[in-house]
């Protein structure tokens, strides 16, 4: 067998799992996926078509005990980054590193955001362009409460909710 169908193989295998891997994470099917998959298909069908055509010029005991070896390995290590992308697209960790720790919150702000006991709903007036630094502190108080709640509004793209809301100018944030 030439190396160009091991290598055709081994990009079908790395296409296949790569279109599995990213519908684990994004949980949307999407053009991506059934490209690589139909891709990795078929390179994995070019490999095994192939093989069973010249099998009988390569196969020996040696050849085969190799082989099979590559073959547990390549599950095993497929079947680690399989494991480890499930944890972590359903496990959430952070963590702030920084030395002034920039990127925490205060502890009465997680003890309020802890004890909410009914949900809190917050309308951000931002234009999309500076929605960025107010996002990431409304995604962190949401990580830490199911019960808060958020959404932006562009006052320049919606100005008929900003009016509703007597909102002159960017960046205010309402309780609903």
């Amino acid at each position: 067998m030439k190396n160009q169908d091991k290598i055709i193989g081994v990009a079908g295998i790395i296409l296949f799992l790569f279109s599995l891997v990213y519908y684990s994470i994004q949980s949307v099917w999407e053009v991506l996926n059934w490209i690589t998959l139909v891709l990795g298909l078929a390179g994995l069908g070019w490999f095994i078509f192939n093989y069973y055509r010249n099998r009988d010029k390569m196969i020996s005991k040696r050849s085969l005990q190799y082989g099979s070896n590559v073959l547990l390995q390549v599950v095993i290590v497929i079947g680690i980054i399989g494991f480890l992308a499930f944890i972590t697209t359903r496990q959430h960790w952070r963590s702030d590193w920084t030395e002034n720790k920039l990127y925490s919150l205060a502890d009465q702000t997680d003890k309020i955001l802890e004890g909410l006991d009914k949900e809190v709903r917050v309308t951000a007036f931002y234009k999309a362009s500076d929605q960025k630094g107010p996002k990431d502190i409304l995604d962190e108080y949401t990580f830490r409460s199911p019960d808060f709640k958020y959404e932006f509004v562009d006052p320049d793209e919606e100005p008929q909710i900003a009016r509703q809301y007597k909102i002159e100018k960017n960046g205010k944030l309402l309780r609903n």
